[in-house]
């Protein structure tokens, strides 16, 4: 009792050692690992990992973090489940890094202690047994100290000098335990890069994109993102400098240049990469348009809330001077059981959605048409999917492009292909056996009717009688196949009354509350 405060300095001195060797480990010597093995920044990994570590350090049990652990690196990294819900596991079983540096300390603390001197061999000795105790240590609290006295009996030094340390050893072994499971996921990570597995494949069409491409890769490129991207940019017959920004960024990692056999549109390009996508998810940039910088992530958070196998989020306008205007967006939804037919809602655009790669198993784009191929989203990927949802998050940038498919199509006669693409819409649901129900009569009419009468909007009055009589009688010949229209939703029935009783007006009335993204 009447040592005083000094007693403590020993036990603080031990403490202060303990934790800096911790803190090398995992702030130093992991984050390395880390930057070499697999390029990525260790402070954004330190930051997704942070509620895993604090975790670790309040329950001071690896066993407890795993299921944690797998979730986040999956979540947040991309780690696939399948090497993950291996490597975490087994780390927590036999990697104890810090375990083996607080038995390794307080070695040198005890003999210090007892005046006992220890020489190399003894430092050797203690290196291989602190080594062997660690690997056998249970990932529970406390356990370090039991197994620390194997550790002192090799050396010869008394086993009571444990009980020197038992009361300041819980902080540390809260400390220890977060090291112990960062080392785990670093190692997890670098396995998960070794083994090349893509998360998200990029597909982005490319045709005389010369004066946005540079913007729309970068965009790509320099995602908030640890998930591994592959970019795969489809040069489709540019006659401008695409070809040349192709060939520099082909040198970039994750970068690669596709030249289709038979290009000439954008639905023959997107098949291109669909060819070649090996990601569990696949996005579509235009290239004259950009993702912002936190797009693949934050669809990727969403799907992991929900399940979904398809993503909506929303965007913004862009003039081709990079001025941002009006934004679009979405509520936070999942469209399911009763709120499956309000898909609709959301555009058949290809871009501003991530998609599960096997949803295009046997679903191309409709590669004979210069325009509106995108029709499938709706009408053949749509159906494949068990679950779709949207985020209210903005995480694309559309640009208005004079020079624009959509700008150039409509209001001439290439606005015809909307009917011709409704046709084989239609043969494609037949032949890869999609059901013919609401959602497939809700796609129908609207394509018809709202869809058809924007696109032609502009042609002369016989043209668009003409079309409008060509959809009447496309509707009609499904019409037996359809569902009762008393099960859709009001404004389907109204553009369904227009086509089945053949009226004009209300075709075009009905059109004109339809609004198309241009």
């Amino acid at each position: 009792a009447g040592l005083g405060l000094d007693a403590f300095v020993p036990l603080l001195k031990y403490m202060l050692a303990v934790i800096l060797a911790l803190a090398v480990q995992g702030l130093v010597v992991y984050q390395v690992l880390l930057k070499l093995f697999t390029g990525l920044s260790p402070i954004r990994f330190l930051y997704k990992f942070a509620p895993v570590m604090a975790f670790a350090f309040s329950t001071a049990t690896s066993n407890a973090t795993i299921p944690l652990s797998i979730d986040t690196l999956y979540k947040k990294m991309g780690v696939s489940k399948k090497i993950s819900s291996f490597t975490i596991p087994l780390g927590a079983t036999i990697n104890m890094d810090g375990t083996a540096i607080m038995q390794g300390v307080a070695v040198v603390f005890a003999a210090q202690a007892f005046q006992i001197h220890l020489s190399a061999a003894d430092f050797l000795t203690v290196i291989a047994t602190a080594t062997l105790a660690s690997v056998g240590t249970a990932g529970v609290p406390g356990v370090g100290l039991i197994t620390l006295s194997m550790v002192f009996q090799s050396v010869g030094l008394p086993v009571e000098a444990i009980g020197l340390i038992m009361g300041i050893d819980r902080i540390l072994d809260m400390t220890r335990t977060a090291v112990n499971i960062t080392g785990d996921a670093v190692c997890t990570t670098i396995v998960a890069k070794q083994d090349d597995a893509v998360d998200v494949s990029v597909i982005v069409p490319v045709h005389n994109g010369e004066r946005f491409l540079r913007a729309c890769l970068d965009s790509i490129l320099h995602q908030n993102t640890t998930r591994r991207l592959q970019v795969l940019a489809v040069e489709d017959g540019s006659t401008d400098g695409s070809g040349a920004i192709l060939a520099e960024y082909a040198r970039q990692e994750g970068v690669t240049v596709l030249h289709p056999e038979q290009g000439g549109s954008a639905a023959r390009a997107r098949n291109t990469g669909l060819a070649r996508a090996v990601g569990r998810w696949v996005l579509f940039v235009d290239c004259d348009d950009c993702l912002l910088p936190d797009a693949v992530e934050t669809l990727l958070a969403a799907q992991a809330r929900t399940g979904a196998d398809i993503v909506q989020g929303g965007w913004q306008y862009c003039d081709e001077a990079d001025t941002r205007g009006a934004v679009q967006q979405y509520a936070e939804a999942c469209y399911i059981g009763p709120r499956r037919l309000d898909v609709v809602e959301l555009p058949g655009t290809p871009w501003g959605k991530l998609y599960r790669r096997t949803l295009f198993e046997r679903v191309r784009f409709p590669s004979g048409y210069t325009c509106f191929e995108d029709a499938m989203i709706h009408f053949w990927v749509f159906p494949r999917a068990k679950c779709i949802a949207s985020t209210k998050h903005v995480v694309y940038l559309w640009r208005k492009n004079t020079m624009g498919l959509t700008a150039t199509s409509q209001n001439t006669a290439k606005a015809l292909q909307a009917y011709w693409v409704a046709e084989e819409m239609l043969d494609g649901a037949v032949r890869l056996g999609l059901p013919q129900d609401a959602l497939f009569a809700c796609n129908l009419i609207l394509q018809l009717a709202n869809y058809c009468y924007v696109c032609v909007a502009g042609l002369p009055e016989a043209d668009r009688q003409t079309a409008f009589a060509c959809c009447c009688l496309l509707y009609r010949r499904w019409a037996a196949k359809l569902p009762d229209p008393r099960t859709l939703p009001y404004a389907v029935r109204l553009a369904q009354r227009a086509l089945e009783q053949a009226d004009y007006g209300l075709w075009q009335l009905q059109g004109r509350l339809f609004q198309l993204i241009n």
